[in-house]
């Protein structure tokens, strides 16, 4: 069978039984995350089983249309009735979603969650790179005044810094890794441009 006997010289052997019905630790949402105004990712710490595809478990961004969970069942893409409002601020809380050993979370969760939709008129001017990155990010501008602010996934702002030229290196070696949001700001007119980058 699989149990395991273990052996110490000089005390002799004892059976350590596995956990009862196996795995006993419940899931935890890792982070969540927008991808557009309409699809937001929530990541857990392990598969998960049906629960999780279950809408009535995702609540604070109005009506959730479905629920789908990735091959690996780790993931789920909510997708929205409803677009979310850039700039805005929504709480998302996760609730009674169950891993595939049927534990389920000890509590519910909630998350910070920032939509900030691109303009157009302004994404082929702002160029950053790399994505993903580790160390620093290097950031191209025009003429113009620019900061950037730099917010996590739960929306704390982690860095904010005034570019000096129309190429500037950013140092990000604080920051852990993971998704965060990047906004590069036009203090001239007062424009966002906001990316997804990503921390390896």
């Amino acid at each position: 069978n699989n149990d395991s006997i273990w052996a110490n010289p000089g005390v002799g052997c004892y059976y350590i039984p596995p956990p009862p019905n196996g795995d006993t630790i419940p899931p935890v949402v890792n982070y969540v995350a927008a991808f557009s105004s309409t699809s937001v990712l929530v990541e857990f710490s392990e598969p998960i089983n049906v629960s999780g595809e279950d809408i009535n478990n995702y609540t604070g961004l109005g009506v959730v249309l479905n629920a789908i969970r990735n091959t690996n069942g780790d993931e789920v893409t909510l997708t929205l009735a409803t677009p979310l409002v850039s700039g805005d601020m929504y709480v998302l809380t996760v609730d009674n979603v169950r891993d595939t050993s049927d534990n389920v979370m000890v509590t519910s969760q909630s998350f910070n969650l920032i939509w900030v939709s691109i303009n157009p008129l302004t994404e082929n001017k702002i160029r950053f790179y790399p994505n993903p990155a580790d160390k620093f990010i290097f950031i191209e501008v025009d003429n113009n005044t620019y900061e950037i602010e730099i917010y996590d996934i739960q929306g704390k702002l982690q860095i904010r810094k005034e570019l000096i030229s129309s190429k500037s290196r950013i140092n990000i070696e604080t920051l852990n890794k993971g998704i965060y949001l990047l906004k590069i700001i036009n203090t001239t007119n007062g424009e966002i441009n906001s990316r997804k980058l990503i921390i390896q």
